[in-house]
């Protein structure tokens, strides 16, 4: 058995979401559920290249790799995973816990997003500044967030700070 591979699986899904939902194949919601398994399980497993520490949450632009953006973006385009009468408790706070984090990592008081870390080659682009907001980033990001408004209450209700941490962390998360 070897690891599940997070990217690929988010690029797949992200694929079958521009289909209708009735012309998805019908076993999409239990592969969409991968993601979600994976960050519960990231304090005593981590699949090779991707864990869910300060990397993660903060993200990397443009968002191209693994990170709390490309779950949210992605896992928001299938609310019956996450939100509804037959959305599992546990997906539902994994997913509130991923937007959390997103929210507490990107996002400076303004609401506007700061890229942190960027890909070398898009200095000239907005989301390539690191000390000044990105119209884009922000954008792309409120986007994400925007799919998730059936469980906006949840997500406020995460403390970020007392989640646990990803495997090979000291044992909480790291202040955002």
């Amino acid at each position: 058995k070897s690891d599940p591979c997070p990217q690929v699986t988010l690029e797949g899904l992200r694929a079958f979401s521009y289909l209708a939902p009735d012309h998805r194949p019908p076993a999409l919601a239990h592969v969409a559920r991968t993601p979600l398994e994976v960050w519960r399980q990231r304090a005593v497993a981590k699949p090779y290249m991707f864990g869910h520490g300060r990397q993660f949450k903060r993200g990397k632009w443009p968002p191209t790799w693994y990170s709390a953006l490309a779950v949210v973006d992605t896992l928001g385009r299938y609310p019956e995973v996450w939100s509804g009468a037959d959305a599992p408790p546990e997906d539902r706070r994994a997913m509130a816990e991923v937007a959390a984090c997103l929210l507490a990592y990107t996002m400076d008081d303004d609401g506007a997003v700061v890229p942190a870390s960027t890909f070398r080659g898009f200095e000239r682009h907005s989301f390539g500044q690191k000390q000044v907001a990105s119209d884009f980033a922000t954008a792309r990001t409120l986007v994400a967030l925007a799919r998730l408004e059936p469980i906006a209450a949840d997500v406020r209700a995460v403390d970020v700070r007392g989640l646990a941490s990803s495997k090979g962390g000291t044992g909480t998360a790291l202040a955002p």
